[in-house]
């Protein structure tokens, strides 16, 4: 069960700042956010910087972004270097919900599959089931709530009969047990592999409802990972701190009054600053930004350029 274990606990702390700007896990870490009626973003990189700058960025330099009268992202198409692309489309249903969203390279020279997710919802609306299709039918299925929070991760792998049949085989399953306050936020999740406690997550909130910490402890019951953050009026995130078990600094991040990155500082054990990286932004009338500066570790400007088409 290690290999879905240490997944799960990689997502929450992974995606612990990303998430306050999105809804629970289903954030889009590849999708820019997005102000007015966009019709079309052409964002171009600086491919040679930023490999330098080893931000394994890999080598995709331009990246294409279309959206719907609905302000839904319809497509993208993300070119490399090499020749190498990158398609995603998406499907929705009659109410707007995201049903569907696949991704297609052409690596081999001609278009394949490469990644498929699918999302149910119940009559509220509330996601109910996500299913994770990965190359050689291998999948995750996620389980959710009535509140949207996750209850259940299934991995399944593929199992050959003795006829060569192909038949889904259930590898690992994760069942989390959910705890809500009196304002109906969540409180606790316990992740659980079968009946052994894998960690806790625990959750705080300031008087607006925004999420101020989150807190990870080992099945032993002591803290592994806390994440703290901070908003602006219009409850954006403005800065998030992460630290370990005994309160020693991991990462730092700083975001403007868009809500896009400005600082992220890495920290070595020792407490030094292993890595910070700045960026700067200029943004159009709607307040979505066209430039984006970046320093490198070597201080030199990397340069990222947006082209966007409003219906």
């Amino acid at each position: 069960m290690q290999r879905l274990t240490i997944l799960s606990l990689l997502l929450i702390v992974v995606h612990l700042c990303a998430a306050q700007k999105s809804s629970k896990f289903l954030a889009k870490f590849d999708e820019p956010e997005i102000q007015g009626k966009v019709k079309m973003i052409q964002e171009t990189m600086d491919t040679i910087h930023r490999e330098e700058a080893n931000l394994k960025l890999g080598s995709i330099y331009r990246s294409y972004y279309y959206y719907n009268t609905s302000r839904q992202l319809d497509s993208t198409i993300s070119l490399s270097v090499k020749g190498f692309i990158v398609k995603r489309n998406f499907t929705y249903d009659d109410r707007g919900h995201e049903i569907k969203a696949t991704t297609y390279n052409n690596r081999k020279g001609t278009y394949r599959k490469e990644l498929q997710n699918e999302y149910f919802y119940n009559a509220q609306g509330v996601i109910s089931k996500r299913i994770l299709h990965f190359p050689k039918k291998v999948k995750s299925i996620t389980l959710y709530n009535e509140h949207g929070d996750e209850v259940e991760i299934d991995e399944y792998g593929v199992r050959k009969s003795a006829d060569k049949t192909k038949t889904d085989s259930l590898e690992d399953q994760i069942t989390v047990k959910n705890t809500y306050g009196a304002n109906g936020l969540l409180y606790e999740a316990k992740y659980y592999d079968a009946d052994t406690l894998l960690h806790i997550v625990y959750h705080k909130y300031d008087t607006d409802s925004n999420e101020i910490e989150v807190r990870v402890l080992g099945s032993d019951g002591n803290t592994n990972y806390i994440n703290e953050y901070s908003y602006n009026k219009k409850g954006l995130v403005i800065e998030c701190t992460g630290q370990d078990g005994k309160g020693n600094l991991i990462s730092h991040q700083k975001y403007d009054d868009y809500g896009n990155p400005t600082d992220f500082i890495y920290y070595k054990k020792n407490g030094t600053i292993d890595f910070h990286s700045h960026t700067d932004y200029e943004y159009d009338k709607e307040g979505n930004w066209i430039k984006r500066i970046s320093l490198s570790k070597k201080g030199e400007k990397i340069t990222d350029i947006r082209t966007i088409e409003y219906y």
